[in-house]
């Protein structure tokens, strides 16, 4: 904390651990992180050098210890993904792929923590847009089964996407909800907080804005 500031504080302020082990002191950038039972579970992200780069890595908020978590198959490196967390599986959608014969992916991966393993799911179709720089979100639908929302991102057939992507984890179907009048195309870089907007303007004004939105799952609208 700042020098200033009394401890205990009052006031908020940040913490800068000291514990960096060499795996994974590589910076990355457009990574997804989400906590589950104690740990930060860190996957994905740019870097520019993958020669030590692990796809999966988690920090132990108790004892402040980093952990490289092993894969010996699973998804390729990507970055500008989503993560969202069901009971103890880890969804990653979409992303930036680093490898393959594609750029941006549709490609759904399930982690499973206590395993430590990776899955690939294949949503019956229509299949999801690939798309990156997008945001995704665990809710509860009108019947009570568990759904994970995506919210817009970059499409490179569409451009930036209006559209509110759903996968229902029961019964592994995808649709596309009807997009909001109010809410236009969108970059990545916005926020999700409790299914409210707030970030970057419609791709045609290239501009930033401080405007908040609020979607309704059950609504679509």
């Amino acid at each position: 904390p700042d020098c200033s500031l009394p401890i205990p504080s009052t006031e908020a302020f940040w913490v800068l651990p000291s514990v960096k082990p060499p795996p994974q002191s590589l910076g990355r950038a457009s990574h997804q992180a989400l906590v589950h039972s104690g740990l930060m579970w860190v996957v994905g992200g740019y870097s520019f050098n993958y020669s030590y780069y692990h796809m999966v890595i988690n920090y132990n908020l108790e004892t402040s210890a980093w952990d490289v978590v092993a894969g010996a198959s699973g998804p390729l490196h990507r970055y500008g993904h989503s993560l969202a967390l069901h009971q103890d599986d880890i969804y990653m959608f979409g992303g930036k792929l680093e490898g393959g014969p594609s750029n941006v992916t549709d490609e759904l991966w399930v982690f499973n923590i206590p395993q430590r393993t990776w899955s690939q799911r294949k949503p019956a179709p229509p299949p999801p847009h690939a798309q990156e720089g997008h945001s995704a979100h665990l809710v509860e639908s009108a019947n009570g089964e568990p759904v994970m929302v995506v919210f817009f991102g970059y499409s490179p057939v569409y451009s930036y996407i209006s559209k509110v992507q759903e996968y229902n984890i029961p019964v592994p179907w995808c649709r596309a909800a009807r997009a909001t009048s109010s809410v236009s195309s969108r970059p990545s870089g916005y926020v999700l907080p409790a299914r409210r907007l707030q970030g970057p303007e419609a791709s045609s004004k290239y501009g930033l804005v401080d405007h908040l939105y609020r979607y309704h799952v059950h609504s679509r609208h």
